[in-house]
């Protein structure tokens, strides 16, 4: 049951401004907040590229493109910049605001501070980091170097609001036309479910969680020439150059492009791969929400928090350990230690420890189905 205090909550707005992981990593927590408010008025404010995730949660009231939300300015510029949105969303007379982002520091904590007030939201809920929430009436305690997994981060939010969490699964829904899709693509490129077909994802939007074009190519030469894998190569609009260069290496003989999806259609291309082989970025977290085996490579952020939700015996995380100055949330760093001492050789051990693994399920599987049937 939610808190006695929020049984009168009419309209509620739910902030959460990060990218593409961090929508799917908070799929858990808005299905959970959809059933604990089913019967009120829920907007969501989001950054633009996320919107094709939060289409596939029905029975929003209104979904807010907040592109120009906290981001790293003035509180001044940033209200400049915002002030018509502000007004607009002043103008809604929210009951609740939910905030499911984490507070990095002080000065993001004023911040939401002066925003919130400006919104003019009754009653606020968010995640308490570090002790950093000091503006919000129902409070997540939080310790932002904990080793505690993003989602569960999340959903602590819907605990201090009383309410039940419904559900920790991180599923990505997916309709069939999008299935389709990705069947069409397969099939136009000549593959079938007898083919082993492994995804490259080599971009990030973060340079710093880049691990290199060169070792990605080396990497994907030794899984081709191994395992006479078929390859995707993963990219949006903007890695046309580095998908280029990637592809030249490697040649075009089972080796394809796949650039510029919606995030629905990737996620489902995703679902049908065998194994995705990716920074830590946003096609990592859908891989876990397809339930796509993966192999995470991990450079300034903490591996533990957001690692990919998924089994361990579907997955591999490789990354340096003692790396003193992780976790970093730098957009770009000129000495990425984290990233270069990792070479082609551990990624390359790790995926064969997982596809090893995975094989020797599949066969366990196998055995279990023949002697079941005797």
């Amino acid at each position: 049951m939610m808190l006695s205090g929020l049984k009168d909550i009419k309209k509620i707005l739910i902030f959460t401004g990060g990218g593409i992981g961090d929508v799917i990593m908070s799929l858990p927590t808005l299905k959970s907040l959809h059933e604990c408010f089913k019967d009120r008025e829920i907007d969501i404010a989001i950054s633009s590229r996320t919107r094709d995730i939060i289409d596939t949660l029905p029975n929003w009231n209104d979904i807010i493109i907040w592109d120009k939300g906290l981001v790293k300015k003035t509180i001044s510029r940033s209200i400049i910049s915002n002030y018509k949105l502000f007004l607009e969303l002043r103008r809604k007379q929210y009951d609740l605001l939910i905030d499911i982002e984490t507070i990095e520091s002080l000065g993001a904590a004023v911040k939401r501070f002066v925003f919130f007030k400006l919104i003019n939201v009754k009653k606020i809920a968010g995640r308490d980091t570090d002790g950093k929430g000091f503006f919000l009436h129902y409070r997540a305690k939080e310790r932002l170097l904990s080793t505690e997994h993003e989602v569960n981060r999340r959903l602590s939010v819907v605990e201090a609001l009383g309410c039940k969490i419904s559900n920790r699964d991180m599923f990505l829904e997916l309709t069939d036309i999008h299935i389709d899709k990705a069947n069409n693509i397969l099939q136009a490129r000549g593959l079938t479910d007898s083919d082993f077909i492994v995804g490259i994802n080599p971009n990030a939007f973060r340079p710093t969680r880049r691990w290199g074009i060169d070792r990605f190519i080396m990497l994907a030469k030794k899984i081709r020439d191994y395992y006479g894998a078929k390859l995707f190569i993963i990219g949006g609009e903007g890695d046309a150059s580095t998908l280029e260069i990637i592809l030249r290496e490697l040649g075009t003989k089972g080796c394809f492009e796949l650039i510029g999806l919606d995030l629905i259609t990737l996620a489902a291309v995703i679902s049908k791969l065998n194994v995705l082989v990716t920074n830590d970025t946003g096609p990592m977290h859908i891989a876990a929400a397809v339930n796509t085996p993966v192999v995470a490579i991990f450079g300034p952020e903490n591996p533990h928090r957001y690692a990919p939700y998924i089994n361990d015996e579907f997955r591999r995380l490789v990354y340096i350990n003692n790396v003193s100055c992780r976790p970093c949330t730098k957009f770009n760093c000129a000495d990425t230690k984290c990233m270069n001492d990792i070479t082609v050789d551990m990624v390359w051990e790790n995926f064969k420890s997982l596809v090893d693994d995975l094989k020797l399920r599949q066969e366990q599987k196998k055995i279990r189905a023949i002697v079941k049937t005797k």
